[in-house]
């Protein structure tokens, strides 16, 4: 999987993600900053489970450690999820992103589950 993959807008431009910096001006006062990278799968992945848990979702220890260890997989660039990730992450990428991104960022995720059941099967025979 390729974690630089990137995704399409409604004009089928490569979607870009804006976020806010502080940065210091040259008399050193903070100033924020808008800027903006191209949606990469790598991306929405670590931005998804790095969100703040649901109401309704329990909070535990194990939850925490789940999504801070797929982020700091992706941070690594290591794309290589059990199941249980991938089942968190398409939860959390439906949840993060409008249908138009979440779509194709679902159907990436879908491929890397087919290879990772494939691979599964073959090391059990």
């Amino acid at each position: 999987m390729n974690l630089e993959e990137t995704i399409l807008d409604i004009h089928g431009k490569v979607a870009e993600q804006r976020y806010t910096e502080t940065v210091l001006d040259e008399e050193g006062n903070e100033k924020s900053s808008i800027s903006s990278r191209p949606l990469t799968l790598g991306n929405a992945i670590s931005d998804s489970v790095l969100l703040q848990i649901s109401e309704g979702e329990e909070v535990t220890e194990k939850s925490h450690l789940l999504r801070y260890g797929i982020y700091e997989k992706v941070k690594n660039g290591n794309s290589n999820f059990t199941r249980k990730e991938l089942k968190l992450i398409k939860k959390c990428i439906a949840k993060r992103y409008t249908p138009l991104f979440a779509g194709q960022f679902l159907r990436m995720l879908k491929q890397k589950s087919i290879i990772t059941r494939i691979l599964e099967f073959l090391r059990i025979k």
